[in-house]
Order: C-alpha cells, then sequence, then structure tokens
C-alpha cells in the first residue's frame, strides 16, 4: 500500500517554523516554496511561523529546533527538522508524488 499522494488531489498545508532571517532559515523558506511550486501545482497554504516573533508558539506544535516544518494536511501529519536541501528525502517523506 502506497502513502504516496498525488499532489493534484488535494490541498497541501504546510507550516514552517524558522528563527528570523537565518541562513538556514531562508534556505528552508525557499526550498520549501521551490517544492510547492514545482510539485504541489499551487494547491498549497504556507504559514510561517518566527520563533524569535512568537517564542510561546513552538510548544503548540512540540517544536525543539529550526527550521522545522510540519505538514498538516493532508493526513498524517509529518514533521522535518532541517533546510529541506534533500529534495527527494524531502518529496518521499512528505508523500508528494513525482509524475
Amino acid at each position: 500500500m502506497s502513502t504516496e499522494i498525488s499532489s493534484t488531489d488535494l490541498k497541501w498545508v504546510f507550516r514552517l517554523y524558522v528563527a528570523g532571517l537565518s541562513a538556514n532559515s531562508t534556505r528552508a523558506i525557499g526550498n520549501l516554496y521551490d517544492i510547492c511550486r514545482i510539485y504541489v501545482n499551487g494547491q498549497f497554504d504556507v504559514e510561517i511561523v518566527d520563533v524569535l516573533e512568537n517564542p510561546l508558539r513552538p510548544f503548540q506544535d512540540s517544536v525543539i529546533a529550526t527550521p522545522m516544518l510540519i505538514k498538516l494536511s493532508p493526513p498524517p501529519e509529518i514533521h522535518l527538522l532541517g533546510t529541506l536541501d534533500d529534495r527527494d528525502k524531502v518529496l518521499r517523506s512528505l508523500g508528494i508524488k513525482v509524475h
């Protein structure tokens, strides 16, 4: 049974926790938007949460380090830590099919 979902079937919802405009934060943001534009065909929402501006917010999602991506929809919820540079690994982890 495959856990991959066609990227055109559903709206994808992501929350990305970052620490200001650090190099790792900006790389994660850029990589996430690249992945969404290329593989999710515009069917996505991204919420960027800066832990420096909202220091209590990470506790809601059990975030212990940044950058951390949380895929909220479609289920299951997935947490990925890092800059999202390894595109193949990120796509597999998120269950995004590559056509």
